[in-house]
């Protein structure tokens, strides 16, 4: 009987052991087996924490979503507004794109290139031909200015670059001004008189007053055609337009053109408003273009945007601040000789308030 309980006790051990010993490697074994998706279930979903200096854009550019869709996924009201810490949920990229970003040199590119220091996406479509927009469709790129040093890019289409992209603008450098060499007007011949002064031959001399009043009236009117006004704001001088023409689109890439309108200023503050009916409340872009005179000199030209703002005299870029933020002022300066020249702005409206203002003035250097 004292032996029959002593096997049980020891059958007992041995079957807790092998309960432990059980208990251990089923575990591990879990472990070392890859996790299988259930059937149905592809769509995979990530979440990235927001470190500093992050933006909504650039998020979605790295996982190859819309910012439309990480606002959605995160009920975000304002791609404006993430933080440091903040924990966002990546959805199914929906781009035709791999979740790490598109693919450089596969059947779809031409032609890759790898971003150096100093370079702009508008600089790099310029080089290769192309529209800045369709290269940042390309790429899934939706901030313009937002290119980082050594990242890949697609290159669609044919060819390879002309010419090195081109590096930031530097302002012009003033040239010297050649001086004029002074011309003497030439005298009438003078009828010879015995008993008094001389006069010309062909006709009677005109009084002084009369030539003087004369000249003052010529300077007045060159001056309303070729000075700014000090007190009423400006006047048009010879050779401007009065007006901006500007094209509105009701997209970001100036491609769905609504309407052409003629703005007396660019100074618009449309708050979470539209330009007019027609128009979205978001995501528009408008072109403005106009003639105006200058003389000789230095010009500072400030721009005032919420969101994106580029200005160009004579097709030079001297404002870039296209980009996605709040009101920001910039500011720029160029060298113009006398004459007429060619002014552009270029905006964008992402989201929320929108406004934009530019103006100019001269400067001494």
């Amino acid at each position: 009987m004292g032996k029959s309980r002593s096997a049980m006790r020891r059958a007992a051990r041995v079957a807790l052991m092998m309960g432990l010993l059980l208990g251990l490697l089923l575990p591990t074994a879990a472990l070392a087996s890859p996790a299988q998706p259930m059937p149905g279930s592809e769509k995979w979903v990530r979440v990235y924490t927001v470190r500093p200096g992050d933006m909504l854009s650039a998020i979605a550019m790295r996982y190859g979503v819309t910012i439309e869709a990480l606002m959605q996924a995160n009920n975000l009201r304002n791609p404006n507004k993430i933080v440091v810490g903040q924990e966002l949920i990546i959805p199914e990229a929906d781009m035709g794109m791999p979740m790490d970003g598109p693919s450089v040199g596969g059947p779809q590119c031409a032609d890759r290139y790898i971003v150096r220091r100093g370079e702009t996406l508008s600089g790099i479509a310029w080089a290769y031909g192309l529209d800045e927009y369709a290269l940042a469709r390309a790429n899934g790129i939706y901030d313009l200015n937002e290119v980082y040093v050594g990242q890949q890019l697609c290159i669609p289409g044919q060819g390879q670059p002309a010419m090195e992209p081109q590096r930031p603008a530097q302002p012009m450098q003033p040239m010297p001004q050649p001086q004029k060499p002074m011309v003497e007007q030439p005298q009438r011949p003078m009828e010879p008189s015995m008993d008094g002064p001389q006069r010309p031959m062909d006709g009677p001399e005109r009084p002084r007053d009369m030539d003087r009043d004369m000249d003052r009236d010529r300077d007045r009117e060159r001056d309303r055609d070729h000075e700014r006004g000090k007190d009423g704001g400006p006047k048009r001088p010879m050779g401007s337009d009065e007006f901006w023409k500007g094209s509105y689109f009701k997209d970001k890439y100036f491609s769905e053109f609504v309407e052409e309108r003629q703005d007396k200023e660019i100074r618009f503050n449309w708050y979470t408003g539209r330009p007019f009916d027609g128009m979205p409340e978001d995501r528009f872009s408008i072109r403005w273009e106009k003639l105006e005179y200058f003389k000789d000199g230095w010009y500072r030209f400030t721009a005032v945007a919420d969101d994106g703002v580029r200005v160009y005299v004579d097709d030079q870029l001297i404002i870039d601040g296209w980009k996605i933020q709040p009101a920001t002022e910039y500011k720029g300066e160029i060298f113009l000789r006398e004459g007429t020249h060619k002014l552009a702005v270029e905006y964008y409206e992402e989201a929320e308030d929108a406004q934009i203002s530019v103006t100019w003035e001269g400067i001494r250097r």
